[in-house]
Formats: C-alpha cells, structure tokens, sequence
C-alpha cells in the first residue's frame, strides 16, 4: 500500500511537468516554409513585360478568424508574387488610390468596366479577383488511461489529446487585356491545410486535476500565410497561359478592324485627360499606325480628317507632311483648320506625349 501510495503522490508530482510536454505540430501538402512561394518558370525569350493594375480583391469569406480585410492583404501579397514572375510592371498605387476612389471599383468587375478602368490608368491588363473560401474546421482525438481508486488514493487518468484543425482557401482571379475587354484568364487558386496540437491531461476523480492542451489560433500573419500558398498556386496557373497567350501567332486583323480601332484611338487621344491621351499614344505607337493614319486624311469623314492630321502633327511624324499639305485646300473650314495646326506642330520641338512615352519605355 506505501509503495501504491508513493506511486500516486509521484504521478501527482509529477503532472505539472507532463503538462510541460504539449506541443504543437504541423502536418501540410505544402509545407510551412513559404519561401518556396514565387518562384516561377523565365519568361520566354523576347518576352515583352505587360503593364498591369491591380484592382483591390474582395472579401467574400464572411470569415471571423481574423479582424483583418482577407482582400486587402491579399493585393499586397499579390502584388509582390505577380511581380516576381518578371512578366509585368505595375501601374503606380497612387493612380490606382485615386481612380478607385473615383469608381468605387473592387473585386471581380465586368471585362468592359475592367477594360475602361486600364486604359484611364494606361495598363495593358487588369488583374481582379476575390477570396471566395476560408474555412477553419476543428476536431479533436486522444487516448487516456484511467487507474481506478486503491484504498484513500483516489482514481485519476492519465491522456493525450490532439486538436486538429483542417484549413482550406481559395482564391478568384481573372486576367482582362484592357484593348479588346477580353478575359485572358481565369481560374481559382487554393489549398487544404492541416494543422495540429497536442498535449496532455491528468485528472482526479474527486475533482481536482491539470490539463494542458496545445492551442492553434490564426492571426493576420497566419491568414497571410495561407493567403500566399493560395495566390502563388493561382499564379503558377497564371503563367503558362499569360506566355501562350502573348507568344501565339495572333491572328490577322481585317483591315476593316484595324482602321476601326485607330479611329477610336483617334478619339481617345484628342482627350483631354492625360491617362487617355498617353495611352492612345502608346497604343498607335505599338500599332505602327502612322501609314494607317495617313491614309485616314482622305476618309469621308471630315471629323476623322481634322483628327488624323492633329495627331500625325502631334506624334511629330514627318512623314506625313505632303498629305497633310493636301488637306490645306479641303472644302471644309475645320479640316484646313486641322492641316495647319498638324504643319505647325511637324515644325516644334518633340511632343509632351513622346516625353512621356520614352519615360514609360524606360520605366519598364
């Protein structure tokens, strides 16, 4: 009986330091290191970088783990892995603060909603998206062996418990090219997590008794984390299609849709908002599209005339000079009007718009 006693009075010594002995364990497909995040394939060869805004993703998840706004954090991480995969530059957060504040735009917008807002910001893409999945489901396991009571010493049990906690995220994203408001991609980025807690517990039967099991919480940091797993799997997606995209052989253009899409671009560039103008420069630029325009001062139009010799003047191309020469003699007063301010620029120093241009050139 003294040596049963012993033994209990020991165990009871003891408890504090068996409480001592929780941990906390991980078990992930992932794995906890997150450095592995960002890396990404090279780009193709001559791959030129895309200009991208990123519009703020919404939080869709109604989750209550965390105080923290799971689309705004999420920008931020995103921001960091898209430009990591040396395939983009992005639009300054200033330009965006203000344009979002103008339009109220957050999550996944429509393609044309999208497509307006990059070519106010002068982007060649618009990246939306929304965090659509944050679940946290708990359950807990253990095994515990029970002595039952000998003489005065009281019953306890001795046990280890485990608290497991499954996670699981995911994330929309969408690519939409802002000249055509076509989606380039879309798809859902996501992850199944599991963590785990384990500790011990002794108890008395007659009321007294420690436990001490290992807790899990999720903080901002933690969500962060699996924010990160889930972007960086949407992006590795991403990649692949934004090269495959940017690499075909694209198909010719009618030469009804092209002259059709330098006349927009007309337009946008007698804007007076600089987003636009700078835009449609750059856009005409890319487009090779002084010939088209050229031709344009012939068009029936005597709106499309008066624009094609502004812009030609504008974009200092010289080339055009004896065609807009010809439009001097045009019956109509605003087109004459046009030729000569064309003729008058032709003859200054270079554009603010072509200042602008090769700054955004070596920019990226």
């Amino acid at each position: 009986m003294a040596k049963l006693t012993h033994y209990a009075l020991t165990l009871c010594l003891l408890a504090p330091v068996l409480l001592g002995c929780a941990s906390t364990s991980t078990s992930t497909g992932y794995t906890d290191d997150d450095s592995k995040c960002g890396i990404y394939p090279p780009p193709p060869v001559n791959f030129a970088k895309k200009r991208l805004a990123v519009i703020p993703l919404s939080d869709k998840t109604s989750q209550k783990f965390t105080k923290t706004n799971l689309g705004s954090q999420a920008v931020d991480i995103g921001t960091t892995l898209l430009l990591a995969t040396e395939r983009f530059t992005l639009v300054e957060r200033e330009k965006m603060d203000a344009l979002l504040a103008e339009q109220k735009l957050v999550g996944i917008v429509d393609p044309a909603t999208a497509a307006k807002a990059g070519k106010i910001l002068g982007a060649d893409l618009i990246f939306t998206g929304a965090v659509t999945d944050f679940e946290i489901k708990r359950s807990k396991r253990g095994n515990h062996i029970g002595i039952p009571s000998i003489g005065k010493m009281p019953a306890f049990n001795l046990g280890k418990e485990v608290q497991i906690m499954e996670i699981s995220m995911a994330v929309d994203g969408r690519i939409v090219e802002t000249e055509t408001a076509r989606v380039i991609f879309a798809d859902s980025g996501e992850i199944k997590r599991e963590e785990k807690a384990e500790g011990w517990h002794f108890g008395l039967y007659d009321g007294g008794g420690y436990s001490q099991t290992g807790s899990i919480k999720i903080d901002e940091s933690a969500a962060g984390k699996q924010l990160r797993f889930a972007l960086d799997n949407l992006i590795q997606k991403m990649v692949p299609k934004i090269d495959a995209f940017y690499t075909a052989q694209p198909e010719p253009a009618t030469d009804k849709t092209r002259t059709k899409r330098i006349k927009e671009l007309l337009i946008q560039f007698s804007s007076e908002g600089m987003e636009d103008h700078t835009y449609a420069a750059r856009t005409m630029v890319e487009m090779e599209a002084v010939p088209d325009m050229i031709k344009l001062l012939e068009d029936a139009d005597p709106d499309v005339r008066s624009l094609s010799a502004w812009a030609l003047g504008e974009l200092r191309a010289k080339e055009a000079a004896p065609a807009i020469t010809k439009l001097l003699e045009d019956p109509e007063p605003k087109v004459r009007e046009a030729a000569r301010e064309g003729l008058r620029l032709l003859e200054q120093k270079p554009a603010p718009v072509q200042e602008t241009l090769e700054e955004t050139e070596k920019t990226n």
